[in-house]
C-alpha cells in the first residue's frame, strides 16, 4: 500500500522553522508579523474560493456541519467570536454565517425535520444548534428559541423511544451532548433557565451514554480490559469520530455541577484503557482491527491527542503522565501528518495541526507552535498541490471537516491565539465583550454590524464566586458569568453588567 502521507522534511529537526516564524521577547514566543499577514492572506483568499463555488441557497445537496453549508456557517461564526472587527467582502462574519444557516435550515425544513436525529457534525442537530447560537446573536429571539425547541424535541423523542441508538460523536448521543453544550456555551445572553434545562438533559443523556459503555466492557485478546466500549456499525472503534475517545471527550466538557455521579473515576478507568492501546503513538481504529497506520482526527492519534490535552487540563494527579501520552502522539502526527486527502478536518492536515495547538496550548512548548505553523503552511498550497496530484481532491474540497474551511478555522485561531480556545472545533465564546488589557477598559458591542457600533463601557470591580464551571484560562480571557452579573478574568477582576 502507499503512504497516506507525504514525507515531512523536517520530522527530526525545525530549528530553522523556529527562525522562521516564531520571535521571542521576555521569554515568550510570539508568531511573526510576516507569519501572520501570511495567514491573514491565506484566510481571504480561502474565503473567496470557498463563497465563489459553494453559494449558500437552496439548490445545494448538502446541509451539514460535516461536509455541508452549516460548516460553512459555523467557520464564519467561528471567525465573528474571534473578532468582530473582521470584514469580508465589506459584511461581517456574522452576516455571512447567518447566509450559510439560513439555506441550510431552508433544506432541513424542506426535506421535513426529523424527530431522532443525533449527532453535532453529520445531523439535523448540529444544524439547528449552530442557526440558534447564531440568531442569538443577530438578536431575533423568537427564532433562535424555535431552533432550541426543535433539537429538545428531537431529542426527547430519540432518547425516549429510542431512536437514537449510537452514542458516537459524528451521529449519536455524545454528538448531541456536543450540541447542547454547543447552545450552552454559545448562546448570547443565555438564560439561567436555558441553561439548567440543557444541562440536566445533558447529564440524562451521559447517564445513558456510560450505562451502554459498560454494557460491552470485556477483556481484549492482547488481555487488556476495556471497562467501556462502545459499538458502531458492529465495530468497537477507538478514536474520535465514532469511538472512545470522542465520547469521553464529549463527557469531559460537561459543566461539573451536571456530572453523573462518579463521572470522574469513570472517565478515568476508560482513559487508562485507551492509553493503554496506544503503541509508540499510533491507535488501531477498532479493537477488531491490526491496522494502526491511520494517522488522522477521526481515527488516528490527532484525534486521542484533543483528548489527553483535554483530560490533562482538568487533572493534577495525572497529568504528567498523560501529557507523556499525548507528546507520544504528536511525534508521530509531526512526522505523519501531512495527509494526501487535502487539508480538512477530519482527516486532513489541518486536523492534524490542530493536535499540535492543542499540546502547545497545554504545555506552552514552541516546538508544538511551530509545528502547527509548518502544517499550517503546507495548507496554504493546498491548491498548487492537488493540481500537481500530491495532494487529493476531496469530495467536498470547501467543507469543514474534509476541506478548505478546516484550514480555515485553523487560521483563524493562529491569528487570535491567546483567545480562550478548548481544542478542535470546540469553542467557548467571549461573547460580545472586547478587552483593553493596557487601561483595563471594558466594551459591550450591541451591534456588531453597525457602521459604529453602539457600546456600553464598564468598569472592572471585584470579582467573587465560582471558577469551576466558566475555566477561566490564564489569558485574561473575558467570560460572562450570569449568576455574579458580571465578567470574570484571572486577574480577579470582572464587569458589572447590571443592565443586561
Amino acid at each position: 500500500m502507499s503512504k497516506r502521507y507525504l514525507q515531512n522534511p523536517f520530522y527530526k529537526t525545525s530549528e530553522e522553522l523556529l527562525l522562521k516564524y516564531l520571535d521571542e521577547e521576555d521569554g515568550v514566543c510570539k508568531i511573526k508579523q510576516s507569519s501572520q499577514k501570511e495567514i491573514l492572506y491565506s484566510l481571504n483568499e480561502a474565503l473567496k474560493e470557498i463563497t465563489s463555488n459553494v453559494k449558500p441557497s437552496l439548490g445545494a445537496d448538502d446541509y451539514s456541519v460535516y461536509s455541508g453549508l452549516a460548516g460553512i456557517s459555523y467557520t464564519f461564526l467561528k471567525i465573528f467570536l474571534n473578532d468582530r472587527a473582521f470584514r469580508f467582502q465589506n459584511q461581517s462574519a456574522l452576516t455571512w454565517a447567518l447566509k450559510y444557516i439560513e439555506a441550510s435550515t431552508d433544506m432541513i425544513k424542506a426535506n421535513g425535520i426529523k424527530k431522532n436525529a443525533g449527532g453535532f457534525l453529520g445531523t439535523q442537530t448540529g444544524c439547528l444548534s449552530l442557526a440558534s447560537v447564531i440568531y442569538s446573536y443577530t438578536l431575533e429571539h423568537e427564532r433562535a428559541f424555535e431552533y432550541v425547541n426543535l433539537i429538545f424535541d428531537s431529542v426527547n423523542r430519540g432518547i425516549v423511544k429510542p431512536n437514537i441508538t449510537s452514542e458516537e460523536l459524528l451521529y449519536g448521543k455524545a454528538g448531541i451532548i456536543y450540541s447542547l453544550l454547543f447552545i450552552y456555551r454559545n448562546f448570547f445572553n443565555i438564560s439561567q433557565h436555558l441553561k439548567a434545562n440543557i444541562g440536566f438533559l445533558t447529564k440524562n443523556i451521559a447517564e445513558s451514554i456510560i450505562k451502554e459503555g459498560k454494557k460491552h466492557s470485556t477483556t481484549l485478546p492482547d488481555s487488556s480490559f476495556a471497562p467501556s466500549l462502545w459499538f458502531w456499525h458492529g465495530k468497537a472503534y477507538l478514536g474520535a469520530a465514532h469511538g472512545v475517545a470522542g465520547i469521553l471527550a464529549v463527557l469531559l466538557q460537561i459543566p461539573k455541577r451536571y456530572w453523573p455521579d462518579n463521572l470522574s473515576e469513570f472517565i478515568l478507568e476508560s482513559l487508562n484503557f485507551l492509553s493503554s492501546q496506544i503503541k509508540g503513538g499510533k491507535l488501531k481504529a477498532t479493537t477488531q482491527s491490526s491496522n494502526d497506520d491511520l494517522v488522522q482526527f477521526c481515527h488516528g492519534p490527532s484525534g486521542i491527542t484533543h483528548l489527553l490535552t483535554l483530560a490533562a487540563s482538568k487533572s493534577s494527579n495525572d497529568r504528567e503522565s498523560i501529557v507523556e501520552v499525548a507528546k507520544t502522539c504528536v511525534d508521530t502526527v509531526w512526522q505523519k501528518g501531512i495527509l494526501k486527502k487535502g487539508v480538512g478536518l477530519c482527516h486532513g492536515i489541518s486536523g492534524n495541526a490542530y493536535a499540535c495547538l492543542d499540546l502547545f496550548k497545554l504545555t506552552r512548548e514552541k516546538q508544538y507552535l511551530v509545528q502547527t505553523l509548518y502544517f499550517s503552511e503546507r495548507c496554504m498550497s493546498w491548491k498548487q498541490e492537488t493540481l500537481n496530484g500530491k495532494l487529493r481532491l476531496p469530495d467536498a474540497p470547501y467543507s469543514l471537516m474534509e476541506g478548505l474551511c478546516g484550514a480555515v478555522c485553523l487560521w483563524n485561531d493562529l491569528l487570535w491565539l491567546e483567545k480562550r480556545y478548548h481544542g478542535f472545533l470546540f469553542k467557548d465564546s467571549s461573547k460580545a465583550f472586547s478587552f483593553d488589557s493596557s487601561s483595563r477598559r471594558y466594551w459591550l458591542i450591541l451591534n456588531p454590524d453597525a457602521t459604529e457600533s453602539p457600546v456600553v463601557e464598564y468598569t472592572a470591580v471585584e470579582y467573587t464566586g465560582e471558577e469551576d464551571e466558566y475555566g477561566v484560562d490564564e489569558y485574561n480571557e473575558i467570560i460572562l458569568c450570569r449568576e455574579h452579573t458580571g465578567v470574570k478574568v484571572r486577574s480577579g477582576t470582572s464587569v458589572k453588567t447590571d443592565s443586561l
